[in-house]
């Protein structure tokens, strides 16, 4: 799939993410980047997080281990990026794969009812 900004990756819904005897997370979404596909073995780039409540440096340990390079945490209308291989403590400011969007439009436009009204807001800039 490509979005308008030229980006190419291949989603997929809630799935589990393992390394049999080292770690696993259940991912909310999760997205793999130029060209590379899905498989058992190998991690997603990005992942993002539905936070309802906090396990943060829990999960981000899972997802260095896993070997994932982005995490999203989507909590109370913000999305906060981190980078677990090097840090699972500090906030990054902006994605690696999402380069120059802006994500404070983008978690607004994610609380949309639908995904048309969603893509609209995204494109328009907001409402």
């Amino acid at each position: 799939m490509e979005i308008d900004h030229g980006i190419d990756f291949t989603p997929s819904g809630d799935s589990t993410i393992q390394k049999e005897g080292q770690a696993s997370a259940q991912a909310d979404k999760s997205y793999w980047f130029n060209d590379r596909n899905p498989t058992e073995t190998q991690a997603p780039d990005l992942t993002v997080e539905v936070v309802i409540a906090g396990e943060g440096v829990t999960k981000l340990k899972r997802y260095r281990a896993l070997g994932v390079s982005e995490v999203w945490f989507w909590q109370n209308g913000q999305i906060h990026i981190y980078n677990p291989i090097t840090s699972i403590e500090a906030e990054i400011n902006e994605s690696q794969f999402v380069k120059g969007d802006d994500l404070s439009l983008l978690a607004r436009c994610a609380e949309s009812k639908t995904m048309m009204t969603a893509i609209k807001c995204f494109r328009q800039g907001g409402y």
